[in-house]
């Protein structure tokens, strides 16, 4: 079954897919910093159910992200573990990714919504060289 693709004018969301990660400081501690990876113009649906095309979802998708391919940043390897989408100030943790009917145009996400989870530096980083001097104390 073909799954539908956005037509003109539906990309109307401006999206951030970032990188979290935590780098250690001294007394156990941890820091938490988010790295940009790209931006780009989403189109968003609201699924909140629990099957998608009869195939049972891990965690309940409460989101579905369309946006265009980007090889090796939109694949499923690319969007794994430590990725977050964010939109308008809302942060959205991916369950499943897919390509858009095998075509490698349109990348379909379904995502859980995390709500406003802040990163301690408050704006996207791309440096790591004060943090890595902060590791070190």
């Amino acid at each position: 079954m073909a799954i539908s693709i956005p037509e003109a004018g539906e990309l109307k969301h401006f999206i951030s897919l970032v990188k979290r990660i935590d780098y250690p400081l001294k007394n156990h501690e941890v820091k938490q910093i988010d790295y940009l990876l790209f931006n780009c113009w989403a189109k968003i649906e609201p699924t909140g159910a629990l099957y998608w095309s009869s195939v049972q979802v891990e965690q309940k998708a409460t989101h579905r992200f369309w946006f265009r391919s980007v090889k090796r940043k939109t694949d499923s390897l690319s969007i794994s573990h430590g990725v977050l989408i964010l939109c308008d100030g809302r942060y959205f943790r991916p369950t499943r990714v897919t390509d858009a009917n095998g075509e490698g145009v349109f990348t379909v996400v379904e995502a859980c919504e995390l709500g406003d989870i802040q990163p301690e530096n408050k704006n996207l980083e791309n440096n790591t060289s004060s943090m890595m001097a902060e590791s070190l104390l």
